[in-house]
């Protein structure tokens, strides 16, 4: 008989925890790939199939930076952060997929299309205060400066939270106060939108933590910097240069851009500068 202590501990056990990194691998790669498929059935033009293979690369590179730092590294926060995107980009990568191809295109209702849109809309606002909020604020130990950070991290759980509440009457239609799914759909909207202070608050953390670092620290930041920076600049400078968030080539840098975030940080983590054991 084993204990429940000797239970508890074999399932936190290293090797458990790199096959449950994986295995989220796994559903991650999976859920794009059956995406991609979906979208290809769509049909479309060259640039529009390029989109759709960058997106699930950009995509996939999330989960699998986060499933190579976690085998590394298992109780690595941020490693299990790009875990969760992977995941959850995965998902709504299928969500969208699956709902544009049953409803919007005109095709027959597939199975359960409103469970994966709904799916799609709850997982959104995570993913999003994940990348904006609590990367910055945890990179790159997976700790907080200090204590006095709390605040910025419950209040993105908590505009997360109502972002997914909002979204679920939308999609259900809730009609309160005289409001019906339009104003819930801006509400859940606005939520996110008020996500960019705290995403601030949370840059100023890392720039603060940068100052207070040693050698090896400031380089991993350094790093997480640069491919933040080109990829910032790589998507507001298109939307200047081309004037049209719907243009294509737009949509190629945008995907590029994107994958410079995971890459920088997997960059970090397989050299010589390896992300501290947590």
């Amino acid at each position: 008989m084993h204990s429940p202590y000797r239970l508890t501990e074999e399932m936190a056990s290293p090797s458990t925890t790199r096959r449950v990194a994986w295995m989220i691998w796994g559903i991650c790669m999976s859920l794009i790939l059956s995406a991609s498929l979906i979208w290809f059935l769509e049909g479309g033009n060259l640039f529009q199939h390029v989109h759709i293979i960058w997106t699930g690369i950009a995509f996939g590179l999330f989960g699998t930076v986060g499933a190579l730092i976690v085998s590394q590294r298992t109780r690595n926060t941020i490693g299990w952060i790009l875990c969760a995107v992977g995941i959850g980009t995965g998902i709504t990568d299928f969500s969208g997929a699956y709902t544009a191809y049953s409803m919007v295109k005109g095709h027959l209702p597939l199975p359960g299309t409103s469970v994966f849109n709904w799916l799609g809309n709850t997982v959104w606002p995570i993913n999003w205060v994940l990348l904006l909020v609590f990367l910055p604020l945890l990179f790159p130990n997976g700790h907080l400066l200090s204590r006095r950070w709390r605040v910025v991290g419950w209040l993105a759980a908590i505009l997360a939270l109502l972002s997914i509440l909002a979204g679920w009457l939308s999609l259900a239609n809730v009609e309160l106060f005289g409001k019906g799914a339009d104003f819930w759909s801006s509400l859940s909207d606005n939520f996110n939108l008020l996500q960019l202070p705290l995403t601030i608050a949370a840059l100023v953390s890392l720039v603060l933590r940068f100052i207070r670092a040693k050698e090896r620290e400031r380089q991993q930041i350094k790093w997480l910097t640069y491919g933040t920076a080109i990829m910032a600049v790589l998507i507001v400078g298109s939307i200047f240069i081309l004037n049209d968030p719907n243009s294509p080539i737009y949509a190629l840098i945008f995907d590029f851009a994107i994958m410079l975030l995971p890459v920088s940080i997997g960059t970090v983590s397989y050299t010589h500068l390896t992300l501290p054991t947590i």
